[in-house]
C-alpha cells in the first residue's frame, strides 16, 4: 500500500494514495515507526473511492496493536458508504473516525497535552489510564 507520510506534534499522518484497497496490508512498518514519538496514527482515506471488508478488518487488527502500545489509530475522512460498511465489522466502533484534518488536529491537542500541563500528566497518560 501506498501511503503519503507527515509526522509532527505525536501525530503520525498517513494519506493513502489508492483508489481502491481490496487487501489487508502489512502494517509492521506503522506499527514500528517512531512509537516514543508517535502517539496517534492517522489514515487519511480522502482519495480512496473503494474500501472492502478486509481492509477494514485489519483496520480494527491495527488499532488493537497500536492500543497494546499505548498510541491510537484515527480514520480521516470517509464517505458515507465507507462508514456504513466500517460500523458493520466487529471491534469497529473503538476505531475514531474523524471528518477532516482539522478534527484530527482538536482531537490531537485534547489527547496530547502540553508538558507541564496537569501537574505533569498528559492527555495521552490520562487516555490510557482512564481511557
Amino acid at each position: 500500500m501506498d501511503f503519503e507520510r507527515s509526522c509532527g506534534s505525536g501525530v503520525l499522518l498517513l494519506r493513502v494514495d489508492q483508489k481502491t484497497l481490496v487487501k489487508a496490508p502489512d502494517w509492521d512498518g506503522v506499527t514500528s515507526a517512531g512509537s516514543d514519538e508517535v502517539a496517534i496514527v492517522a489514515l487519511d482515506l480522502q482519495e480512496v473511492q473503494f474500501v472492502s471488508s478486509l481492509f477494514w478488518q485489519a483496520c480494527v487488527e491495527l488499532h488493537r496493536r497500536l492500543a497494546a502500545q499505548g498510541r491510537e489509530l484515527v480514520l480521516l475522512n470517509l464517505d458515507e458508504t465507507q462508514r456504513q460498511l466500517l460500523e458493520l465489522i466487529e471491534g469497529a466502533a473503538r476505531v475514531p473516525v474523524l471528518g477532516s484534518k482539522e478534527e484530527l488536529d482538536e482531537h490531537a491537542s485534547s489527547v496530547l497535552a502540553p508538558p507541564g500541563s496537569d501537574e505533569g500528566v498528559s492527555g495521552r497518560e490520562k487516555k490510557l489510564l482512564w481511557g
